[in-house]
């Protein structure tokens, strides 16, 4: 089993059985897993930019009156980097924003900075958001409301011990608002909407 199976494997046994779940019982007892893209290694990127090392709190795909702990995802380096090494463009100022949620709250953001890539021949930019909780990559793409999620999916980039940002669409999964509506989940800017499909990660929710 691929480490990318492995991370979904797991992930699907946390859906199903743990009581931190995100899905409700009646979710639970009819789960039969969580729908994927094949792995793709065109959308596994190294980002060059001379990266800070800090520590970081555990993310959360939502919150729902006490925060719940993160779904099991585990990192390991890719044993086949894209060739298209790419750089991040870094903001000056890095500006804090703030992001609506689901449910109308906010949360807040660093703009930390901008890269760009390639999709199936297509040009694609991003932005990165920082927050206490590390790197932070929202995201909707041109294949949402038939095969993504419509509000968008997240990646948590990864930093690397050479300093680089390792972005791997094929970890983008679904925040928890898209299982149920007990959830409150930061809504994807409109400056990370895609006009590209990412056919890589997790896929809707039925």
């Amino acid at each position: 089993m691929s480490n990318l199976a492995l991370v979904r494997a797991e992930k699907d046994e946390f859906f199903a059985e743990h009581p931190q779940s995100p899905l409700t019982q009646v979710q639970q007892a009819n789960f039969d897993g969580l729908e994927y893209f094949p792995e793709n290694s065109a959308l596994r990127f190294e980002i060059d930019g001379s990266l800070r090392f800090r520590k970081v709190k555990p993310r959360f795909g939502g919150v729902a009156g006490v925060k719940h702990p993160p779904h099991p995802q585990i990192w390991e380096p890719p044993r086949k980097v894209s060739k298209s090494q790419i750089d991040i463009e870094k903001f000056s100022p890095q500006e804090m924003v703030s992001i609506q949620t689901s449910t109308g709250d906010t949360q807040h953001y660093t703009r930390y900075g901008k890269i760009g890539f390639s999709v199936e021949g297509q040009a694609a930019t991003l932005t990165i958001y920082e927050s206490e909780y590390g790197f932070f990559i929202p995201f909707v793409d041109a294949l949402a409301g038939s095969e993504t999620y419509p509000a968008g999916r997240y990646l948590d980039p990864e930093l690397l011990p050479n300093g680089k940002l390792a972005v791997d669409f094929n970890l983008a999964y679904n925040p928890y608002c898209a299982y149920n509506e007990r959830w409150s989940c930061p809504l994807t800017p409109f400056e990370n909407r895609l006009k590209v499909p990412i056919r890589a990660g997790e896929k809707i929710f039925e």
